[in-house]
């Protein structure tokens, strides 16, 4: 994860997976994108306090430009992305389960790092 700073607002990197699952070919695909979070951070302005206030997140590919998180499947239709939601557990082992998995909830010692990494890149 990667924090930048400046007087006003933070903006916050951290690399998620995101699965594409077609429901016409029943087809699932991956993709690891950077998740962009800009913040504002709480100031006082003449002894008034205003608290900070977050924006929705965006999606950055590689190459820094901002991507959507829709791409086209090998049958043709559309098919809207779902960023992994991981949790850490040490109860759970990760394993094969979890690098085939299809859904985007994760509960295991990867916290999500490895979630659907198994299948081919979107």
């Amino acid at each position: 994860m990667l924090t930048t700073e400046t007087s006003t607002e933070r903006r916050t990197l951290r690399a998620v997976r995101v699965i594409f699952r077609c429901r016409a070919c029943k087809t699932t695909t991956q993709r690891q994108v950077l998740r962009s979070t800009r913040s504002q951070l709480p100031r006082t302005v003449g002894g008034v306090y205003y608290p900070g206030r977050s924006s929705e997140p965006t999606y950055h590919g590689g190459d820094g430009r901002q991507i959507s998180l829709l791409v086209v499947c090998a049958c043709g239709r559309q098919v809207w992305g779902r960023p992994v939601e991981g949790r850490y557990s040490a109860a759970h082992k990760c394993g094969a389960r979890c690098l085939s998995a299809t859904g985007t909830s994760c509960e295991c010692q990867c916290g999500g790092q490895n979630h659907g990494a198994g299948h081919s890149e979107a």
